[in-house]
């Protein structure tokens, strides 16, 4: 945001004003979503371990994804997987 707000011209603040007035969400909020969308798609479409999923999502840390993927999906990553496989 910082970059963004220096290239724009536009106080960061502003800007995450905006970004929720016309995105629906904050810019964190938003990556968040996707980091898990892309995770769902990924658990049903191929056999990467929840690892690898996790690292090409933006998460190092295998326990921390498995969590965050829980809190935000209701489902383990495993769980899923086993349940939306396609």
């Amino acid at each position: 945001m910082d970059n963004l707000s220096d290239f724009s011209g536009i106080s960061k603040p502003h800007l995450i004003r905006l970004f929720r007035k016309y995105v629906g969400c904050t810019p964190r909020e938003y990556i968040l979503r996707l980091q898990i969308e892309n995770a769902k798609q990924l658990l049903e479409s191929t056999a990467l371990t929840i690892k690898q999923i996790g690292i090409m999502v933006g998460i190092e840390d295998a326990n921390y994804f498995s969590r965050f993927f829980k809190s935000r999906a209701g489902l383990s990553p495993q769980d899923w997987r086993t349940t939306h496989r396609v």
